[in-house]
């Protein structure tokens, strides 16, 4: 890989790591800014113009794929599954204290 400024292409590249990001999170920086501008167009007009929400009413979140939180998810999956482990050894070890082993495995 050469030169990124020089390179003409659609990806999105991290220039300190030479990382180049998922097409989902280029897709994002393309159009933050329209959605930002329709945001606050329609928070203007539902709050200010027509007054059919309240001011102090949570605006949502907006859940968009960005650097940050990409490998997040992956680390998610894993605490579940290693959550769902214990819960399993842990069950598992409350059956065997009141039982007599020799019994419960024959």
């Amino acid at each position: 890989m050469g030169n990124p400024f020089l390179e003409s292409s659609q990806d999105l590249l991290v220039t300190d790591t030479r990382d180049v990001m998922d097409t989902a999170v280029a897709d994002t920086v393309r159009k933050v800014q329209s959605l930002s501008e329709e945001q606050y167009k329609k928070f203007v007009e539902e709050r200010l113009e027509l007054c059919t929400k309240p001011v102090t009413e949570t605006l949502p979140k907006n859940k968009l794929p960005l650097f940050s939180r990409l490998s997040v998810k992956t680390q998610s999956k894993q605490k579940e599954q290693l959550a769902a482990l214990k819960s399993d050894c842990g069950q598992f070890s409350r059956l065997t204290r009141g039982g007599d082993l020799d019994q419960f495995f024959s």
